[in-house]
């Protein structure tokens, strides 16, 4: 297996298992990955009240010459 797909599989299951993690709790927890751009997110979804949506990132990673950046945590 060449090294970029062992590296985006790692990421991607790490951020899957992260946002598995939210059942029960008040915020949605999304994973983005753009595997031909190298670039992997965790976004997090609330709602406070009825009319108010918080979206935030929790996780952006990337991956660049051969390593994985955490851009974001």
């Amino acid at each position: 297996m060449d090294a970029l797909k062992k590296y985006q599989d790692a990421v991607i299951q790490f951020m899957e298992d992260y946002a598995a993690d939210s059942a029960g709790k008040p915020v949605e927890k999304q994973v983005v990955a753009d595997r031909n751009r190298n670039r992997f997110l965790v976004v997090a979804f609330s709602w406070p009240d009825e009319d108010e949506l918080e979206c935030f990132t929790i996780f952006h990673f990337e991956i660049k010459n051969g390593k994985v950046w955490i851009q974001q945590n």
